[in-house]
Formats: C-alpha cells, structure tokens, sequence
C-alpha cells in the first residue's frame, strides 16, 4: 500500500460506489462515498440508480461546494467496509432501510476517535468537539453557557492551532 501525502485538508478525495445494495424503502440501491484523505472526511449519499447526472450532483453539493476542490486515487474500501459494518449493526436483519441510517452511521464515523490519532474526524475538520445531537434539545453547560462572541473567538482560536495537531499526526 502507498502512501498518498496531502497537507492540505479537503483536496484529495477517494470517491467509490457501493451497490448493488438491497433496495431501501426509496428505491436506493446503491451508495456514492468519498473520503478526505487527511481529514478522513467522509461524505455519502444513497442513490436509486447510477447516472452521470447523479454523480455530478454528488460531487457538486456533496464535495465542491462544501470544500472547494476534489482529487484522490481511489483508495476507499476500508472506509466502505467500515461504514457498511455501521450499517448492518443498526439495522440486523432488516436492511431495507439503509439509506435512512446512512446519516447516523456517517456521524457515528465523524464524531468517533480514531485509533491512529486519538481525535475524532469532526475534531480534525473543524478543531472542536462536536455538539451531541440530544444536547441540541435539552440543557447542558455548553449550550447553558453558549455566547456567540465568545463562541467565534473560540473556534478561530481552535482553528489556528488545528494546523499544528494535523501535523503531528502526519
């Protein structure tokens, strides 16, 4: 196995498509998924049939107009096989409803530590934890003490200390 450098984060993509998958309740069958290579990113999206049309407007909203530019060689299949393991732990037996659980299990990837850097994707992509779906509706010291200026002096703070954790993981 090669090693790929990319020291930017979000310009080297690994894309696959998986399927032919049981169909959903939507009619999906088959699965495009792409990975940042630094970052581990990952963006994915279900889809009823395999058309140019459908992998431009993956490419479009999924990749280049959240992070401006896509390149890779196509090494992906451990980040498939992981996913798709997510997957079928969700749903056992009952598979036709993958496509739904597609969302949840991409959070699940982006918000779990990464055995090879001990951080989380989410906190590689943006420098800071990410908030915890249920506490978006109850009450917690973070959403509690939450103040928007302070907020954004935290998050440019994060970020310019995000490029110095990324490198030491590389």
């Amino acid at each position: 196995m090669a090693i790929v450098p990319s020291p930017i984060p979000f310009f080297m993509w690994a894309v696959d498509i998986v399927g032919i998958l049981p169909t959903s309740t939507n009619q999906e069958k088959y699965c495009i998924i792409s990975i940042d290579y630094m970052t581990k990113c990952v963006e994915a999206r279900s889809l009823s049939d395999i058309t140019e049309e459908a992998a431009k407007k993956f490419f479009r909203e999924q990749i280049i107009l959240k992070f401006g530019i896509l390149k890779g060689n196509g090494v992906i299949e451990a980040e498939n096989k992981i996913i798709f393991q997510g997957i079928k732990k969700r749903l056992g037996e009952s598979n036709r409803t993958w496509a739904e659980e597609l969302p949840w299990v991409l959070w699940d990837y982006r918000t779990t530590p990464r055995s090879s850097t001990g951080e989380t994707l989410f906190w590689l992509a943006y420098g800071t934890d990410a908030l915890v779906p249920v506490e978006v509706g109850l009450e917690s010291y973070r959403t509690e003490v939450y103040n928007v200026e302070i907020n954004n002096f935290g998050l440019r703070a994060n970020v310019d200390l995000l490029e110095e954790e990324r490198d030491a993981f590389h």
